[in-house]
């Protein structure tokens, strides 16, 4: 599908060398930007991000920059008092919007929201955050994107990323900060279910959760997600694969998971494996990204090498066999490292502290 915004952000980032762009005066509003179809991480950090601010009390709006319809997304912000604005054309209506009521800031996430925020808020005079979530290395017409994004990076104040790898990828400083998860009136899960919770794309891993089914056929194995690779999975995989399709809402789905199996090949800081951890559920994973910071191999979960099918199945039969107590430790354990270092409540005033700086 052509995007007709790109040929106009690209004479835009032209124009705007030549002109330049004058600080304006800015309302106290952060506007939180994002181009998204359907849940994922990104959705995920931006509920929990702005939920976190609007408990702080700084008002802000969710700006979505093309309307495809419904999104739980959206309904979810409503149910919080969050403003949702949702646009007919990513730049034709963003920068005169920009213009007129001056936020504070644009926080962008996702590589299409990075490059509109930036181009327009260098040329309104608006300072930009931008966060760089992804840590996969993409092809073809999403790899035009991907650099467009990276090399774009030196319009924004202030460039932030969820892992070392995604600093590493950008042409300019940047920060690393944790993502986080509400943690407040979060019970601790006692669920059974050995599942996958993702999109099904070969960077996520799925096609393993069918080999580790297969070397496990006594036990059921949950997928919760979809995506490119839903419907060759489903022709593949044994009996003892469950597919229950994305979901709108995972509150009631967590509750029934006892351990998130998480094959990656490339993460940046996974909003599922927070989500989990915060609600005492452990992780087995990959060790890619920046998911050592979270997980501590044997002590809250298990870090495993890139595509080592045994070595996932040996871990999951190791939980499974731990008498209960030993279990309930583990999951006291990583609902703790959630609390104490990627709650909300740690990571959001640090966050307001880097809107108070770019924005001053």
């Amino acid at each position: 599908m052509k995007d007709p915004s790109l040929g106009l952000l690209l004479a835009c980032s032209f124009n705007m060398l030549l002109t330049g762009g004058k600080k304006m005066a800015s309302s106290k509003e952060i506007w939180l930007l994002v181009d998204s179809q359907r849940n994922g991480g990104i959705e995920s950090h931006i509920l929990q991000l702005a939920s976190g601010l609007h408990q702080h009390h700084f008002p802000v709006s969710v700006v979505f920059l093309a309307d495809y319809g419904s999104h739980p997304l959206k309904d979810a912000l409503v149910d919080l008092g969050i403003r949702v604005r949702t646009l007919s054309h990513p730049v034709w209506r963003l920068w005169p919007m920009v213009k007129r009521e001056k936020p504070r800031l644009l926080h962008s996430h996702g590589y299409k929201a990075g490059i509109v925020s930036r181009v327009i808020g260098f040329l309104c005079g608006i300072p930009v955050v931008s966060t760089y979530h992804a840590g996969e290395i993409t092809k073809g017409k999403l790899a035009v994107y991907d650099f467009i994004d990276r090399y774009s990076a030196m319009l924004a104040a202030q460039c932030l990323t969820v892992s070392l790898p995604i600093s590493q990828r950008l042409p300019v400083a940047s920060l690393m900060l944790n993502n986080f998860v509400q943690t407040d009136n979060v019970a601790i899960g006692r669920g059974q279910q050995l599942a996958f919770v993702g999109r099904l794309s070969e960077e996520k891993g799925p096609q393993f959760m069918l080999e580790i089914a297969k070397q496990l056929p006594e036990y059921c194995f949950h997928i919760y997600g979809d995506g490119p690779l839903d419907r060759q999975l489903r022709q593949q995989a044994p009996v003892n694969v469950k597919f229950h399709g994305a979901q709108s809402d995972m509150s009631n789905i967590w509750p029934e998971i006892g351990l998130l199996i998480m094959p990656s090949l490339f993460e940046g800081m996974p909003m599922a494996a927070l989500e989990s951890m915060s609600r005492g559920i452990p992780v087995v994973a990959t060790q890619v990204g920046a998911l050592s910071e979270l997980i501590k191999h044997e002590g809250n979960g298990w870090l495993l090498p890139v595509a080592d099918v045994d070595a996932f199945v040996d871990k999951i039969r190791q939980w499974l066999s731990m008498p209960p107590e030993q279990q309930m430790s583990l999951r006291f354990q990583a609902r703790y490292q959630v609390a104490t270092k990627f709650s909300a409540d740690t990571v959001i005033p640090q966050l307001i502290a880097i809107y108070q700086k770019v924005s001053c």
